[in-house]
């Protein structure tokens, strides 16, 4: 007579001969019907929302003696604003100072241009009056000489002497008059100049002033740009510098998505070809879309990445109010369709042994069953061999269930034993 024990260790050893050579029961097992129709292929990455057309508000122009603009006031992102809406504003704090001192350096050059003015008309006048007196001692030598005709012969030769002294002084004290205003005409020049010099700076940091404070333009939703230096989203007290893209003003009749494409897919990708694009926000909205402009050079991902991706614009044909610039989206670009050919969901296919797997349904329990694959998108995979439509595949792995059920229940009979 046969023992027992020998008769239990056939039983779990024929057990797990057909588990482990490709039959497994499990009816909690949910299973997927292989089915036949029409196959996308997709390239899906992420990208973000941008208007088509937006007008890009920039940081101002202004001089460098004013240093580095400093944000005190920003608008909220996607706030909706009216023309004459305040976008930016920027510390003052400076440009006030040289205001100020432009004003001051302005007074003192127009108050040394005035005392320059004034003393200059005083010599014009006192140099005015020794040509009269000039002019007046030469009449009288010249009357005399014309009077001295019985004088003795020495005295009419003083005569003439002092009329010639006299023609000479009159011509000094004209020269002197012409050479003083030429003095004059020069020096007044130069503080007129000095003048202009600080009228111009001081309307440039009027100017200036005016500038740090910008303006909506126009309606819009406001969206706020990406900083050069740190690569996020400008903030209150970040730094700019002159000319700096700050604010955008986007028509949002009209949105596209960027999107990088590794450079492992781009050969895939081509202007025209359809695309869907959904929103992180909305997962369950699509929105119907079209490859637009693929870039020809690749660039790296990240500023220290070695990954090369590919900038590509994909542009939505429809539109909703619930798309704004700068969510984040994921678009699926459909590259190929296949028409005719069975497949099954990706979690149904598994890698065993370097072989393609599936298990097949097979009355209360799973077959191993090798397949042959084709193409895959992100949810399914084309199946060119090794399953008939119809039939039913397992979704999840019947052999792991197994395994996990036999070693939850061996703890159980160790936990009884103990």
């Amino acid at each position: 007579m046969k023992k027992p024990g020998l008769w239990a260790f056939l039983l779990i050893a024929g057990c797990m001969v057909g588990i482990y050579c490709g039959s497994a029961t499990s009816p909690d097992i949910e299973t997927y019907a292989v089915t036949r129709g029409s196959f996308t292929s997709t390239v899906t990455e992420t990208g973000e929302l941008e208007a088509v057309k937006s007008e890009n508000i920039n940081s101002p122009s202004i001089s460098w003696r004013f240093g580095a603009m400093k944000i005190i006031q920003l608008v909220e992102e996607g706030k909706q604003v009216k023309q004459g809406d305040v976008l930016v504003e920027f510390d003052k704090t400076e440009v006030m100072k040289s205001i100020d001192d432009a004003k001051a350096e302005l007074e003192i050059a127009k108050a040394e241009l005035r005392k320059a003015k004034a003393t200059n008309q005083s010599k014009i006048e006192e140099l005015e009056f020794e040509l009269q007196k000039s002019d007046l001692q030469h009449q009288i030598s010249k009357l005399k000489l014309e009077q001295a005709g019985f004088e003795a012969e020495i005295d009419r030769k003083k005569i003439e002497l002092d009329l010639e002294k006299a023609t000479i002084t009159l011509d000094k004290a004209r020269q002197e008059i012409e050479n003083q205003k030429k003095v004059n005409k020069e020096e007044e020049s130069k503080l007129e100049l000095r003048v202009k010099q600080v009228e111009t700076k001081l309307v440039e940091a009027q100017e200036s002033l005016e500038k740090l404070t910008i303006k909506a333009p126009s309606d819009g939703i406001a969206i706020i740009k990406k900083s050069w230096m740190t690569d996020e989203k400008y903030q209150v007290d970040d730094q700019v510098y002159s000319g700096w893209p700050m604010v955008g003003l986007p028509d949002l009749s009209l949105m596209q998505a960027k999107v990088e494409v590794n450079e492992v897919d781009i050969a895939k990708i081509d202007t025209l070809q359809k695309a869907r694009i959904r929103m992180d926000a909305y997962p369950d909205t699509s929105f119907a879309a079209e490859v637009q402009d693929v870039a020809t050079l690749a660039r790296n991902k990240e500023r220290d990445s070695k990954i090369k991706v590919f900038d590509v614009t994909v542009v939505l044909t429809e539109n909703d109010t619930t798309l704004m610039p700068g969510m984040t989206v994921s678009c699926e670009i459909i590259v190929d369709t296949i028409g005719d050919t069975l497949f099954i969901p990706l979690e149904a296919l598994y890698k065993k042994d370097g072989e393609n797997i599936v298990y097949v349904k097979n009355g209360s329990g799973f077959d191993a069953r090798k397949v042959d694959i084709g193409q895959e998108n992100n949810d399914f995979v084309i199946i060119a061999g090794g399953l008939r439509e119809g039939e039913q595949v397992a979704l999840t792995d019947p052999t792991v269930l197994q395994k996990e059920k036999s070693a939850s229940g061996s703890k159980k009979k160790g936990g009884k034993k103990a």
